[in-house]
């Protein structure tokens, strides 16, 4: 944990962590020494996830990718911290045994509350070693780049920059020190940073907020752009930016994070003059990159059609946690088509005026929405069916779990 990366092992982010707290490793020796059952199915379990957390700096890591199906679809080598995490609460646990056995009659409570106090007292000693950690204090700290926006009242849609410094990192922007990762990130408005402070971001570079495959081609295409190219701002102001944050040179000659302002910035949410439609989603996200991403044409999938869309206003507009309202009027004298800057997956969800509504993938990963002539209340959210997907499994897994336990509870020796 003292640096994010390491001399001749490319591809490999950052090293895991592999402390689980003193009074963790003080049971699993002794589960080791004296518990009783799988202890060395246990300890193999937490050397292999151990190595494999490596990734490519040990062999077993890519002899298991070669050999076993999916095993590289794991994106970070580190997440097989997850059986290292096992394997040492398996001896844990069978050290804890151990330690139940050799108390005294009607001594164990008073112990086992003593080792729980014991890992309470040490959890501050354990969290900073997990991985060093910047002050809390820039949790509250609004980035200095982002001092000219002005915040928005709760539950309007805020401000949207493009962090175009987290495709083109200025030198001298990231440090290979994780307990200043922090810092640095909070002074450049990286992804995830801005929103805190009343500014949403657009075209994010993270994989992980960018899941859904019309968003990871849209960071794929402004990795591609090359430098000097229109592409970044030309899509950044498409999805509704005002500005965006980039490298510029200060005093010293160092790397400053500066906000250059978006020329005539379009809304996050407008109607659009044009909607044309034809082939597969990720087809009609190719005509609007091809079209160099027009503001007022909505690109969706579906048979060949292009035809002319009414005219409409955006009223007012509620951007919450629990969705997106908006009140809108379709001028007519035919269907108006309302373009939403926000990911189909967070938009999947529409009632116009109580009723269902249909929401088309639009611009590559965007949505949009026919409205008919009058005013009109629309609102948007995800789809929940993968909550309850998730709690069902959960559930179920607990289940069984407890199933299997009991079942082999009632069926060990007395």
């Amino acid at each position: 944990t003292r640096g994010v990366r390491a001399e001749g092992v490319p591809s490999y982010p950052y090293f895991p962590s592999l402390t689980p707290g003193r009074v963790a490793w003080t049971l699993a020796l002794l589960g080791l020494v004296a518990g009783r059952g799988a202890r060395l199915r246990a300890l193999a379990l937490a050397l292999a996830g151990s190595l494999l957390a490596l990734g490519p700096a040990t062999p077993l890591f890519r002899l298991l990718t070669e050999t076993v199906p999916f095993a590289g679809t794991m994106r970070y080598p580190e997440k097989y911290t997850l059986l290292f995490g096992f394997g040492v609460l398996w001896l844990a646990a069978l050290g804890a045994s151990a330690l139940e056995r050799a108390l005294p009659p009607g001594r164990g409570t008073a112990a086992f509350a003593l080792l729980a106090a014991v890992v309470v007292l040490d959890r501050s000693a354990v969290t900073p070693r997990l991985l060093p950690m910047a002050p809390a204090a820039i949790l509250e700290e609004r980035p200095a780049v982002l001092a000219s926006l002005s915040s928005t009242s709760p539950g309007e849609p805020p401000p949207r920059v493009f962090v175009f410094a987290a495709y083109r990192v200025p030198k001298g922007a990231a440090t290979d020190d994780p307990g200043e990762t922090g810092a640095a990130l909070s002074r450049w408005a990286y992804p995830t940073v801005a929103s805190r402070f009343g500014v949403a971001n657009v075209l994010e570079r993270d994989y992980d907020v960018s899941l859904p495959l019309p968003l990871l081609d849209r960071v794929l295409v402004l990795e591609a752009a090359p430098p000097g190219s229109p592409v970044p701002a030309t899509l950044a102001r498409a999805a509704g930016a005002v500005a965006s944050v980039e490298g510029g040179q200060g005093p010293d000659g160092e790397a400053v994070p500066v906000l250059r302002p978006i020329p005539d910035p379009v809304p996050p949410y407008r109607f659009v003059a044009r909607l044309v439609r034809g082939g597969s989603p990720r087809e009609a996200a190719a005509r609007f990159l091809a079209a160099r991403a027009p503001t007022d044409v909505a690109f969706v999938p579906g048979a060949p059609d292009v035809r002319e869309a009414a005219p409409g206003r955006v009223l007012r507009v509620s951007d919450r946690a629990r969705g997106l309202e908006l009140e809108v009027e379709g001028l007519g004298p035919g269907e108006s088509v309302l373009l939403l800057s926000r990911p189909l997956v967070a938009a999947r969800q529409a009632l116009l005026d109580g009723r269902s509504a249909v929401v088309e993938e639009a611009n590559g990963g965007f949505a949009a929405v026919a409205v008919p002539p009058g005013r009109h209340l629309l609102r948007l959210r995800p789809e929940g069916g993968w909550l309850i997907i998730a709690a069902v499994l959960a559930a179920l897994g607990l289940s069984v779990t407890a199933v299997l336990l009991v079942g082999r509870e009632a069926g060990a020796p007395g």
